[in-house]
């Protein structure tokens, strides 16, 4: 109700004092998260927004669960970037790219997600003058263990797993990241409905 009637303000106010109350519980720790980021987008907190990305990837890792991690984190990413956090940044696309090594039969969206990592990420090694090659010097991401949940248990190379999106996949790709985040706000999450008008 408070995000309906644009006080975003109170909504993300009451969605900390709910997250205390579920942190012993991830399914709500997660939800609480993923909406806090959504209305934080909506009022053009991107650091804050990151970082509440950033929490419901946690949240989903620390219990084995994969699914939406690739696009949570592009999400984080794309937040840190357009607040200049350069160095939080990378480390959010990383850790997007990190589950192309997946055997996953992923999502539309965390496809997508997968893709448009790689044109970010090529992209970035443009503008350091770096070649793909020098990635392995740099040193790549390397996701902690995780635990399998029974669901996962039952996968199998044989299940279906489709391989994540390749560099060639992506290359003819523009990367536009501001125009990403801003159609993920727009049509994704639908956070220009809790803008304020000024906005």
């Amino acid at each position: 109700f408070l995000a309906a009637t644009r006080d975003l303000d109170g909504a993300i106010a009451k969605l900390d004092s709910a997250r205390r109350s579920v942190e012993k519980l991830p399914a709500f720790t997660f939800l609480v998260a993923v909406r806090r980021a959504t209305f934080l987008l909506s009022n053009f907190q991107w650091e804050e927004a990151g970082d509440a990305f950033a929490a419901a990837v946690e949240v989903y890792r620390s219990v084995g669960r994969r699914a939406l991690c690739p696009s949570l984190s592009l999400n984080s990413h794309l937040c840190y970037a357009r607040a200049g956090r350069s160095e939080r940044a990378s480390e959010m696309l990383a850790l997007c790219r990190s589950y192309q090594k997946e055997n996953k039969k992923w999502s539309p969206l965390d496809k997508t997600s997968l893709r448009q990592a790689e044109v970010a990420h090529r992209e970035a090694l443009k503008a350091a003058g770096a070649s793909p090659s020098s990635e392995q010097a740099a040193g790549a991401f390397c996701p902690p263990p995780r635990v399998a949940t029974e669901s996962e248990d039952a996968e199998s190379p044989t299940a279906g797993a489709e391989e994540a999106p390749s560099e060639a996949d992506a290359s003819e790709e523009k990367w536009r990241p501001t125009m990403l985040l801003y159609l993920k706000i727009c049509l994704v999450y639908r956070a220009a409905n809790f803008m304020k008008p000024e906005a």
